[in-house]
């Protein structure tokens, strides 16, 4: 299910997460440089999200 920002942002603030709008950021910068295309890229992005 896609979400646009502005869902993400409100059920980000509901959950109290504090890091969102920085994950959100990250993968839309990723996306416009087309380095998460495919699953296997999203995996390591979302690893490397995670370990940092």
């Amino acid at each position: 299910m896609e979400l646009d920002v502005d869902s993400i942002m409100h059920l980000a603030d509901l959950f109290n997460l504090k890091y969102a709008e920085e994950i959100v950021e990250s993968l839309y910068e990723e996306e416009d440089n087309d380095e998460v295309s495919t699953f296997e890229d999203q995996n390591v992005w979302m690893a490397n999200m995670i370990n940092s």
